[in-house]
């Protein structure tokens, strides 16, 4: 694994705010649930944290999308410096990316049902987010988790809305951190995520979603077939 590198003050953060203490500020709208503590989560100073966790719920999610965005070509401005790629984050790249190669248009489908604007865009993510391990967790589902929320940010840059990128990578880190978190160290941490990776055939991996159709239709909708389909 990579060794981890001291920050400066606009480097990235040790160690993301609590749950408790991303909730402290003001009360927000029902359509913008804790948008706003979010965006002060890159604007604190952590120069003096110099061990990074390069695989921290945080890390992992910009890095995929830093890496998604790249790849259609958008330079995400607003991405904090990362530490050295890991194995578990060159795995999430190759599967994510795989994942939404292989299903463009059902994954498109699911992001028109979004709203990209600020006062709409959370509450649809999150539904469908939620949906997708109403029932369970696994590797399956949580590389759709980072392929969805990848396609999402594309989305926004092509929209023109940049800025709800930061906020789209804090909703991933968030949900990795507080929902999936306690599963991913139940498995042994990042370093299964790679093993599992690393044992599968990727084609008959794939495969085996395809036995129930992808996303039957968009927004929920999809979601709930997706889950479905990745509990097999």
């Amino acid at each position: 694994m990579p060794t981890a590198v001291a920050r400066n003050p606009t480097a990235y953060p040790f160690s993301p705010p609590s749950t408790s203490q991303l909730h402290q500020s003001q009360q927000p709208s029902p359509n913008s649930e804790f948008r706003t503590d979010l965006m002060s989560v890159h604007q604190q100073d952590f120069a003096a944290q110099a061990d990074l966790d390069p695989n921290n719920p945080f890390v992992m999610a910009d890095d995929y999308i830093k890496h998604r965005l790249e790849s259609s070509g958008h330079e995400w401005f607003d991405c904090p410096d990362l530490p050295d790629s890991t194995d578990a984050r060159l795995a999430m790249r190759l599967l994510a990316a795989d994942f939404e190669r292989r299903y463009n248009s059902e994954l498109a489908c699911m992001v028109t049902q979004l709203s990209i604007n600020v006062d709409t865009i959370y509450p649809t993510f999150k539904q469908i987010v939620e949906q997708l391990f109403i029932d369970g967790i696994n590797w399956g589902r949580i590389v759709a988790l980072y392929a969805f929320g990848g396609a999402v940010a594309a989305q926004c840059m092509a929209d023109d809305r940049p800025a709800l990128v930061r906020q789209v990578a804090d909703w991933v880190a968030v949900f990795t951190r507080n929902r999936l978190q306690p599963w991913i160290d139940q498995q042994g941490g990042w370093d299964a995520f790679v093993a599992w990776y690393e044992g599968a055939s990727t084609d008959k991996f794939w495969q085996s979603w395809k036995k129930i159709g992808l996303f039957a239709g968009a927004g929920i909708v999809g979601a709930v077939t997706l889950t479905r389909m990745l509990s097999r």
